[in-house]
């Protein structure tokens, strides 16, 4: 690679959009391929027309490049190259990761019949400062990346001196804590272009003397554009709304029916547009995340024509779920919607806030990525970009890239379980080997912090569990001051998760050290943190605080099993304790998968009913009880219960070698659907007939299946396709 970096000598403290251009001469039919990185963000055009967006987010350990094929808009004679470079200012908690300034990396082959030209970055090209968008910082919504635009009526291009920088390397390079290294390392984007669907147009639900109100039917990730026509001087305010809202006497956001456009008010993000007289038309650089648009103008204005795009990772949906009760039907799309609005270039936690990758919002996000979906690199990306952010103590960030070093020590945890789940699922070892010395180093980073007692004890860290309303912070009561219990059993469970992973991984000796570990950790749990009299573990040795999660994770790390099992689930649901939000929900149901009991997840399906019926969300909200995000892709549980549950589709070997079916058939009187697999896709139905359960499944050829009826009939099946009839359990 012979490009090399290029830089503009000022360093704004402010975002800031800069435009590097090079002229050139071709010919039409020739080939162009270019590859390019920037810093932060960039807009790639060749002759004005936009081929890509990007880069694919990066890290302190690896920046990629993009590889795009562009002959096709070429002209004869001169040609321009133009990228737009987006510099975010380092003074807001944002989820891309930067550098010390605005800087671009190109290399191009320019290619006829006869001749090979290179077209590569240095300091001839030319570049201009865009004075003409300024970026707003709104303090309410600061863990935005702050790209919102104030665009000016006049175009101001200000030249500014390029500066020729390093020349890129592919190998990874060491990084010091600030940013700072002798040369960025580069690799090849690892997952696909973000997919930009058709345009679909913005409808007007409401008017009035100085406002405009759009509705896109649903919550998206989408590209937005405006054609507008306003007085001369004036200044047009476009608002991104999740939903509507009310005030409360103390001015706090209250959340019902969220589609309450009669009453309701809308808030949020905004951009702005200073009207010059003429028809305008407006597209922000980046993508926006609302359901609704509030346009607020003064003096006279006409909105011509108002579009969005969504705009998210390019999942192909191959899983499916339809069953006789319509409402899940409903909640199986939601999820959905849900899940891709917080599929980007990384996995996030909402698109509308901090726009973060988290760790145990992306191991749940990326289970039910695998329900969907073969498409396995976006969870592989996510599982190398929290494996770059460890450090010294073994401990990772909790959520990366970002430019906020933030650590929940839990969150390295859930990383261990998301590799065991995409080993499952994937059956690539090879990966999950290079993962191991990450896996290694939390393990060892938890044992450090064992205490006297041998529990996990009282870390230098944030101690989130769960948003529970009760809580401080997500931290149950006393677990500022002592030892959670919930954090030694989700040790014991990570340890014996990683005992799994390296067996098959052929690190047997450490398989079993892992094993023996967890057993310990366990036992001393249930020596200092059982209370005998209630029947539960405290939240704490010394507390009198109980939670669904304790009993949860108890059970989960094998802390306790059978019958013993049983009862501390059925007691922790009969007594009032701490309940799990949507996200940990997910863990409460394999808890009561483990001991049986799974016919009380029914009842929690109400929680997503709530929000379909009675609010009208199109997305799912981060928890319950916060006014705060509508959509959070953790909150997606409904795909993995349906398609594993309902459906009762898992994988029972790595890669799908072998696969069990089980569906639980609840209330209903019947469900169908379909589970990708790297092996093809596997179709079940059943439904219920008189007092008959008949069972259709197909399975590709040569994965052996194992099919558990609620009668505790099980059959082995060599066969694809696979029909059974069964008397029903009274």
């Amino acid at each position: 690679m012979n490009g090399r970096w290029i830089c503009v000598k000022e360093c704004p403290q402010e975002t800031t959009l800069y435009e590097f251009t090079k002229t050139f001469s071709a010919e039409k039919g020739a080939k162009l391929k270019i590859k390019l990185c920037a810093d932060s963000r960039y807009q790639l055009l060749v002759n004005n027309n936009l081929v890509a967006e990007g880069p694919c987010q990066g890290s302190s350990y690896v920046r990629y490049y993009d590889s795009e094929d562009c002959g096709q808009y070429l002209v004869d004679g001169n040609n321009d190259i133009t990228v737009k470079v987006l510099y975010l200012s380092k003074d807001e908690f944002i989820s891309v990761y930067r550098g010390n300034c605005p800087a671009m990396w190109l290399e191009a082959e320019l290619s006829n019949e006869d001749t090979v030209f290179e077209l590569c970055s240095d300091k001839n090209w030319e570049c201009v400062r865009d004075d003409s968008i300024k970026f707003i910082r709104d303090r309410r919504y600061q863990n935005t990346v702050p790209q919102f635009e104030h665009w000016h009526s006049c175009k101001v291009l200000t030249p500014v001196n390029v500066e020729e920088w390093y020349v890129p390397k592919l190998s990874s390079g060491g990084w010091d804590d600030w940013g700072v290294c002798e040369y960025y390392p580069l690799d090849l984007r690892p997952i696909p272009q973000m997919e930009t669907k058709p345009k679909v147009p913005l409808t007007v639900i409401k008017s009035g003397k100085g406002y405009i109100e759009l509705d896109a039917g649903k919550y998206v990730t989408a590209k937005v554009s405006y054609t507008m026509r306003g007085e001369i001087g004036k200044t047009v305010k476009i608002i991104y709304g999740e939903c509507y809202h009310s005030l409360d006497p103390e001015g706090h956001v209250t959340k019902g029916l969220r589609d309450n456009s009669e009453n309701g008010v809308l808030d949020g993000p905004y951009d702005l547009v200073d009207t010059n007289g003429s028809e305008q038309f407006f597209s922000p650089f980046w993508y926006r995340a609302f359901r609704y648009i509030r346009i607020e103008y003064s003096g006279d204005f006409d909105l011509l024509e108002a579009h969005y795009s969504e705009h998210h990772y390019p999942l192909h949906v191959t899983g499916s779920f339809i069953s006789s009760d319509e409402q899940l039907n409903q909640i199986w799309n939601v999820s959905i919607n849900t899940l891709q609005s917080c599929m980007q270039e990384t996995y996030m936690d909402c698109p509308h806030y901090e726009q973060l990758q988290y760790v145990m919002d992306s191991a749940l996000e990326a289970l039910y990525t695998y329900r969907l979906s073969q498409d396995m690199r976006l969870p592989k990306k996510s599982l190398t970009d929290m494996a770059h952010s460890q450090r010294p103590d073994g401990m990772l960030q909790s959520s990366y890239p970002s430019q906020l070093v933030q650590v929940i020590p839990s969150f390295s945890l859930f990383w261990i379980l998301m590799l065991k789940d995409y080993l499952l699922y994937s059956g690539n070892k090879e990966f999950a080997r290079q993962m191991t010395g990450t896996m290694d180093k939390i393990l060892e980073g938890f044992r450090s912090f064992l205490d006297e007692r041998g529990l996990v004890g009282n870390t230098p860290y944030w101690h989130f569990v769960d948003w529970v309303p009760s809580w401080d912070r997500g931290v149950p009561t006393g677990g500022n001051k002592d030892a959670l219990t919930v954090y030694s059993l989700m040790y014991a469970a990570a340890l014996h998760a990683a005992a799994d992973v390296c067996e098959k991984c052929g690190r047997g000796e450490l398989a079993r050290e892992y094993a023996a570990r967890s057993a310990v950790i366990n036992d001393r749990v249930k020596r200092h943190c059982y209370d005998e009299v209630a029947g539960l573990f405290r939240d704490t040795p010394s507390g009198k605080g109980y939670s669904e999660h304790t009993s949860v994770w108890a059970i989960l790390s094998g802390a306790v099993s059978g019958q013993d099992a049983v009862q501390l689930m059925e007691r922790t649901l009969q007594k009032n304790v701490a309940k799990c939000s949507f996200a940990m929900s997910y863990y409460l149901f394999r808890a009561l998968e483990e001991t049986g009991l799974y016919q009380f997840a029914y009842q929690r399906f109400d929680g997503w009913r709530k929000m379909l019926v009675d609010w009208h969300c199109t997305t799912w909200c981060e928890n319950p009880d916060s006014p705060r995000s509508e959509c959070h892709g953790w909150s997606s549980v409904p795909i993995y219960e349906f398609s594993a549950m309902i459906l009762g589709v898992k994988p029972n070997a790595d890669g799908w070698e072998s696969v069990i079916i089980k569906p639980y058939t609840a209330d209903l009187e019947n469900a169908q659907g379909t589970v990708p697999t790297p092996r093809g896709p596997i179709s079940v139905s059943w439904q219920k007939e008189k007092s008959k359960l008949i069972l259709n499944c197909h399975v590709p050829r040569g994965i052996s299946t194992t099919v558990v009826l609620d009668t505790g009939e099980i059959y082995h099946c060599s066969d694809s396709d696979i029909y059974i009839e069964s008397d029903l359990k009274n």
